[in-house]
């Protein structure tokens, strides 16, 4: 039975990264109107309903999602056929920006993908929100977004680096409390949210810590 949450939706394309990486995009019947940070549940025939952040601008009709393949109804997603009939549930989540003047994000891998829809829609909404991305991933290919985000201008910007491959034009190595401290020297004025895999997090907040970022300025979302 349809609910009020539930939108119907076609998989409009499909940007294979390599095998463990994907970028999809559906297109809904209705425009969705959610909070950047958000989440929808992709609901297919067959396939326990299975939530994924939203990437997109608010102001794009189009949802797409940057999604890590690892499981049964990630690889489903990867070899969907384009136009078939899917169900987005929600949205849901409150992992969303609040009245931060400045913000600092930090994501590991697909821990991106909803902060691109944070940055996507401060871009387009003309705020003067500063907000500094940094961003880890093993190799350049798998940072999603990587030629958007990197042509933000201020007050936005994003900052790279890689843990595996070495790139003359991106930093190497992990994100750690002296990273921060160097590209961020404002810190303390900043509120810190970070996404990406439990260890990933557990290890950004203890570089907060190190930094003295109080408790109320840190908040995660990890999986």
């Amino acid at each position: 039975m349809m609910t009020k949450f539930d939108h119907p939706a076609v998989v409009l394309k499909r940007e294979i990264i390599d095998e463990r990486h994907l970028i999809i995009t559906f297109r809904p019947a209705q425009k969705i109107e959610f909070v950047p940070g958000q989440y929808l549940s992709i609901v297919m025939e067959g396939m326990r309903p299975t939530p994924f952040s939203i990437a997109s601008s608010t102001a794009q009709h189009d949802i797409e999602f940057g999604i890590g393949v690892y499981g049964e109804s990630t690889t489903a997603l990867r070899d969907i056929p384009i136009g078939t009939k899917v169900i987005l549930r929600g949205p849901f989540g409150r992992f969303t920006l609040h009245d931060e003047r400045r913000v600092c994000l930090l994501a590991g891998g697909v821990g991106i993908t909803p902060f691109a829809s944070m940055l996507r829609s401060l871009r387009d909404t003309g705020s003067d929100v500063d907000v500094v991305l940094l961003a880890s991933g093993k190799q350049k290919r798998q940072i999603l977004w990587f030629d958007e985000l990197s042509a933000l201008r201020p007050p936005l910007r994003a900052v790279f680096t890689l843990t595996e491959e070495q790139d003359p034009s991106l930093h190497h190595g992990r994100i750690d409390a002296a990273f921060i401290r160097e590209h961020v020297p404002d810190f303390a004025q900043r509120t810190f949210y970070a996404c990406g895999p439990p260890m990933f997090v557990d290890v950004m907040f203890a570089a907060f810590k190190e930094l003295g970022v109080p408790e109320e300025r840190m908040i995660k979302e990890a999986w």
